[in-house]
């Protein structure tokens, strides 16, 4: 099945945003999504021939609320807490040295930021 796209036609608040898709597009509550980066290029530093392009993801969000032509979407991230035990915490990686360059994704959610389906494994409890 090939997976759902659209786009952020509206940012609501830091936790909700509107996507340009909904039940015109077959879009269901509790559907994941992931927003992505705008295309970066990755271009050959000797012939500066294009050799790629990629996206990063920017946030996984869930639907929850479908409407004819659009629906909401809210961050399906958690953070985790500091308080948690050392050997379950997240750990920081170390920055690359990269000052003075401009980096080439923007990590804010923006409107026609691209939103693509993440496909749901099926639980071996949902295949009985």
């Amino acid at each position: 099945m090939t997976p759902i796209e659209g786009k952020v036609a509206r940012v609501i608040n830091s936790l909700i945003i509107a996507l340009n898709i909904g039940k015109n597009k077959g879009v269901k509550e509790g559907m994941k999504f992931k927003i992505l980066t705008q295309e970066i290029n990755i271009n050959d530093p000797d012939s500066r021939e294009e050799i790629g392009k990629i996206y990063f993801v920017k946030a996984r969000v869930s639907i929850t609320q479908v409407e004819e032509k659009f629906c909401l979407a809210k961050s399906d991230e958690i953070i985790s807490s500091s308080f948690l035990p050392t050997f379950i915490r997240p750990t920081k990686v170390k920055a690359l040295p990269v000052e003075g360059y401009q980096t080439a994704v923007d990590g804010n959610i923006n409107i026609g930021d691209k939103a693509v389906q993440i496909e749901e494994i099926p639980k071996e409890s949902d295949k009985e």
